[in-house]
């Protein structure tokens, strides 16, 4: 008779394998080996998503709180504030609306692998229940703007701007945060009697758009490029997929069927 208490699975050969596949993805380079997008590569910073750029002359204000980051981090900071009767907010953000990684990144069948109902910020607060148990990125983003909009945080927020330099002045117990975009700065007065704590850094790592080492190779042979997508459209795509390279000759586009083993 087997004993009730003792598990159905070997925990030590469970974790053996969780750590063979956590070596797998270790790397001695670490974020080394992505590509800073600079010089060839800053154009793909550009922001694709807003319909123009924003222009206007300078701002400079006094505001009781800044929060650096439209993000679930900084929109959740917002959302607290407001319910604690904070009124005068400033949400600094690069992108053009709130969203942090989500709005950045919209590629198609981009999902997030963690529970919705857990992963989703403030759902009882605004009364919502997610689609799906694994939302897509295009619910996330709505989720995030309904945020912005039920807190009243687009009010004052800054977009397409980006902190440039913090300097924290003892003698008027205040931030002065300097940003881009033709805004100038923004002098911020301290909250309740506090230092430090009246600027929120709800800053993330996941929305700096990196490359992988591959760009240097295709830029190296740009003839390789057909050969890599087809590579990799027979890893993920059915077989029979054509695959075309971008560009805006279209006498320089290519074109080749893939097939399931990536030839």
């Amino acid at each position: 008779m087997s004993d009730k208490n003792q598990p159905s699975f070997d925990p030590d050969a469970l974790r053996e394998k969780y750590r063979q596949e956590r070596e797998k993805r270790l790397r001695g380079d670490g974020i080394e080996q992505y590509i800073e997008m600079t010089g060839d590569y800053a154009h793909y910073l550009e922001d694709p998503y807003i319909e123009h750029k924003i222009d206007r002359d300078p701002i400079y204000s006094d505001v009781d709180v800044v929060i650096i980051g439209g993000g679930f981090g900084g929109l959740q900071a917002g959302a607290r504030l407001r319910e604690a009767g904070v009124e005068d907010i400033r949400i600094i953000e690069k992108g053009g609306d709130f969203g942090g990684t989500w709005y950045w990144n919209r590629y198609p069948g981009a999902q997030c692998d963690i529970e919705s109902y857990c992963y989703l910020p403030l759902l009882e607060e605004l009364n919502y229940i997610p689609k799906e148990k694994y939302a897509h990125g295009e619910e996330i983003l709505a989720h995030s703007q309904a945020i912005g909009q039920y807190y009243g945080l687009y009010q004052g927020a800054l977009f397409q701007t980006e902190v440039k330099g913090m300097a924290w002045d003892d003698d008027r117990s205040r931030w002065t945060t300097w940003v881009s975009g033709g805004i100038g700065y923004v002098k911020v007065t301290s909250f309740q009697g506090n230092t430090h704590e009246d600027l929120l850094r709800a800053l993330a790592e996941l929305h700096r758009q990196r490359l992988k080492g591959l760009v240097l190779d295709l830029r190296d042979n740009p003839g390789g490029l057909l050969e890599q997508a087809v590579r990799l459209a027979g890893t993920f795509l059915p077989s029979g997929t054509i695959v075309t390279t971008s560009s805006a000759d279209p006498r320089q586009r290519e074109e080749k069927t893939a097939t399931r083993d990536g030839t």
